[in-house]
């Protein structure tokens, strides 16, 4: 087994690379440069890093970094453990998140860290003001035939409403 050649690396040369090891294969690939610095933000604070990340402009500030789902992830200095980057600007400029609420994006850009677009709700509330499928069927008033989901007209089951109206009209004796 042959040893990568760059000066100071002390893994095996990749068969492929011929003389460098992985990771200094895919640097010489990527960047032209063996000795690239992958992580340049290396030496700043916490703040500078997450700032350095996010792109202000009048409306949202966008995160530009990883994402998890469209919301910004962002690694911890101290813990190594990665947070919500919303959180950590909310956080960091607001304050601590009230217990038992979580932040919604009243500008519904997953990806924007803005704080004043941020406010803290119950769960419930957050997903109700969201898109989802459950959002969705909480926001309707009426069946799919027209009858309106009152309390006398709506019969509740394993968490789904029905019509209390299309159920009857289902169920007339046929003569």
């Amino acid at each position: 087994m042959e040893m990568c050649s760059v000066t100071g690396c002390t893994k095996t040369a990749n068969r492929q690379a011929h003389t460098l090891c992985e990771a200094h294969y895919y640097r010489q690939r990527r960047y032209g440069n063996v000795l690239t610095n992958l992580r340049p933000e290396l030496g700043m604070t916490e703040a500078e890093r997450f700032w350095a990340k996010v792109q202000k402009s009048e409306g949202c500030w966008l995160w530009t970094a990883r994402k998890n789902n469209g919301y910004g992830s962002f690694s911890l200095t101290d813990s190594n453990a990665t947070v919500f980057a919303h959180r950590w600007a909310y956080q960091s400029i607001v304050g601590p998140v009230p217990e038992g609420t979580e932040l919604d994006h009243l500008c519904r850009t997953r990806a924007c860290v803005r704080p004043d677009h941020l406010e803290p709700v119950a769960h419930r509330e957050n997903v109700l003001r969201g898109e989802g499928l459950a959002a969705k069927q909480a926001r309707k008033t009426h069946c799919p035939k027209g009858h309106e989901y009152t309390s006398e007209n709506t019969r509740r089951y394993a968490g789904r409403r029905y019509c209390r109206q299309c159920g009857r009209e289902r169920y007339v004796p046929r003569k």
